[in-house]
């Protein structure tokens, strides 16, 4: 994935990425300051340093 697409990603999920993480549907995702997202890696329920 491109990093314009993950940046695209981080701000359409930036909102939803707790529902996100916490639905198995869609997987788990970090969410990282300055709105990166990995898939697959655990979520956190704030920004993680």
């Amino acid at each position: 994935m491109s990093p314009i697409h993950n940046l695209a990603w981080a701000i359409i999920v930036q909102d939803a990425y707790i529902l996100l993480c916490w639905n198995p549907k869609f997987g788990t995702y970090l969410y990282l300051p300055g709105g990166h997202i990995e898939e697959g890696e655990k979520c956190c329920p704030r920004p993680c340093a």
